[in-house]
């Protein structure tokens, strides 16, 4: 799916697509990637949506992505998180649990839960204690 769409300004005009899985752990996988760049090319190419030429470039949202959606909190699970909340300031920790209105960060050994609607931003990062099989 269509996670984002960006297009620059200027006289050679740069669209940025980013896709991602529609939902659940785990990371893009490179087919999916070459697929959806393939498919959007044509689409451009038949549609001319611009009136001058553009260079497109499809990736994925990224390792440490901008967390906002319930859905981003659900591909994030089992990573860490840094999250900027406005009761309990930062909290940076290993994401456990998504619900719809809230999620479960295990910090410093002990479990917290924190409302969606108290999160101000929160971002994935890479873990670099730990490599993935």
């Amino acid at each position: 799916m269509v996670e984002k769409l960006t297009i620059t300004k200027g006289k050679n005009p740069l669209v940025i697509v980013d896709v991602d899985k529609i939902d659940g752990p785990g990371s893009v996988p490179g087919t999916l990637v070459e697929t959806a760049s393939r498919l959007i090319s044509q689409e451009m190419d038949e549609l001319d949506p611009l009136p001058t030429a553009y260079t497109l470039e499809v990736g994925t949202p990224g390792a440490e992505r901008e967390l906002i959606t319930p859905r981003h909190y659900r591909r994030t699970l089992g990573r860490l998180v840094k999250i900027k909340t406005k009761t309990e300031g930062r909290v940076s920790g290993r994401l456990i649990e998504v619900t719809d209105t809230q999620i479960t960060v295990e910090a410093s050994g002990k479990e917290r839960q924190i409302p969606l609607e108290s999160i101000l931003s929160a971002r994935s990062r890479v873990d670099l204690s730990q490599t993935e099989e």
